[in-house]
């Protein structure tokens, strides 16, 4: 049996309905992956785009935590077979456009992994507040394996390099918000 390692999954999305997808998309992820120790509020924020036009819906995003002993390139293939449940296929992606859903390994403890195809921590983490501001909520004392910098760090820095701040608001997510996940059908396992 392989150690346990604490997980940061990150969530994003902004087609579809993205409350119903979270709640789907985290019982399927609980099933495969493990009991959810930590779960940060959810966050809507500005779209990036490549031309920086407002052309696109709003984000939504959140951090998931797990306690997991499935190796991360296992990890990585459950969170990319749960994205294709939603229709997305990260081959016809072109970056920052609208999407279904976006997990992403954020942290898997504090390993430093660099292999085609996987990359952690994720390595653009420290440059966006909708995934500080989630990991904010639930591990702000976490060390960065790479910077060695805490994640309140990481925000504090990123704020006071001036960036503009893509966070419109957040809230906590109620039960009923996310129901959608209730009775998983055949069709949604991974």
């Amino acid at each position: 049996m392989s150690e346990v390692k604490r997980l940061y999954v990150g969530f994003g999305a902004n087609l579809g309905d993205p409350l119903a997808t979270y709640g789907l998309a985290k019982s399927i992820l609980e099933q495969k992956l493990g009991d959810i120790v930590a779960e940060s509020k959810m966050y809507e924020s500005r779209a990036l785009t490549l031309d920086g036009s407002p052309s696109q819906t709003n984000y939504f995003n959140a951090v998931i935590a797990f306690d997991t002993d499935i190796a991360a390139g296992r990890v990585l293939q459950i969170l990319l077979e749960t994205e294709l449940v939603f229709k997305r296929k990260r081959e016809d992606s072109v970056r920052w456009a609208p999407r279904p859903i976006d997990l992403d390994i954020l942290f898997y403890g504090d390993s430093v992994i660099s292999e085609e195809g996987l990359t952690v921590p994720h390595p653009e983490l420290q440059n966006r507040d909708f995934v500080l501001c989630p990991l904010l909520d639930i591990a702000a004392e976490f060390k960065h394996p790479v910077t060695n910098d805490t994640i309140r760090a990481l925000e504090s820095s990123l704020n006071s390099r001036g960036c503009i701040r893509l966070i419109i608001r957040s809230f906590e997510i109620a039960a009923e918000q996310v129901d959608a996940s209730a009775g998983i059908s055949d069709e949604f396992s991974v």
